[in-house]
């Protein structure tokens, strides 16, 4: 199958496009870039290289993915991103869905990756070196600071904004308008500014299919927690799942400093 094009769109450098791939009108796709079979590109959207992005992923209109990270300590060098530098690239994954007006920056030191099957609704922004892994939902306007990890199958509320170097543990659902500055164990519903936890999301957990009796785990882990005062960092308690997921929740965060009280 050969790919759709606009004339009116803008291709060069080492790009190399799957089959049926769809670009609109007035996009601009540069440099270094390999892009997935039946992937869409909506009009007037910017894609500056080393980037690879999977499969059936649909980008849509006015999405910036690739610019130069936001950081006080560079000086802003927009044909920088254009080289071959596969050291610091952006991965996304396979169907994935970006919505309009999301920026996605390049990284400073590794990569700035999105999962498969994540959901980034419209005016995202996804900084340099955030990490997000598959099935995560940005609802509108979700502001990330840079070096964040947002694990899978967490669902971030609109209006979030995120602290820099902020470790989201999987399972998580964050409610509007939170200001995240403290990291947040698995399968928990928080919310506030500042953020704080209200309990585990046991809804959430029934929509991804987890049994009564697992929910009744990791409401029993918590509770325990809490009660004995003991350490998230004992990787001992709960049952396999748990320890799981909160190992690697643990091997995810960047600063040691910041996890929220239960």
């Amino acid at each position: 199958m050969s790919s759709n094009i606009s004339d009116n769109a803008i291709i060069r450098g080492d790009v190399k496009l799957g089959n049926n791939v769809h670009v609109s009108d007035y996009s601009i796709i540069e440099g270094n870039v390999l892009i997935g079979d039946n992937v869409i590109i909506g009009s007037s959207t910017h894609i500056k290289g080393p980037i690879k992005i999977g499969k059936e992923t649909v980008i849509s209109d006015f999405v910036s993915i690739g610019t130069p990270p936001q950081h006080s300590s560079l000086k802003f060098d927009y044909n920088e991103t254009i080289t071959n530098n596969e050291e610091r690239k952006i991965l996304i994954g396979e169907k994935v869905i970006i919505r309009e007006f999301t920026t996605v920056h390049k990284p400073i030191t590794e990569m700035t990756q999105i999962g498969d099957d994540c959901y980034i609704m419209a005016y995202n922004h996804i900084s340099h070196d955030t990490k997000i892994d598959k099935n995560v939902i940005l609802a509108n306007n979700t502001q990330i600071g840079g070096y964040t990890t947002i694990l899978h199958n967490s669902n971030i509320g609109l209006n979030t904004t995120i602290h820099q170097e902020s470790t989201i543990g999987s399972y998580s659902m964050i409610g509007m308008g939170s200001v995240i500055n403290r990291d947040i164990p698995p399968f928990l519903l928080s919310i506030g500014n500042p953020i704080k936890v209200k309990r585990v999301d046991k809804f959430g957990l029934e929509k991804h299919k987890f049994t009564n009796d697992q929910i009744n785990e990791v409401q029993d882990f918590y509770k325990k927690m809490k009660e004995s005062s003991m350490d998230l960092l004992n990787k001992d308690m709960g049952s396999e799942f748990i320890k799981n997921e909160i190992s690697l929740f643990i091997e995810s965060r960047r600063n040691n400093r910041r996890i929220i009280s239960l």
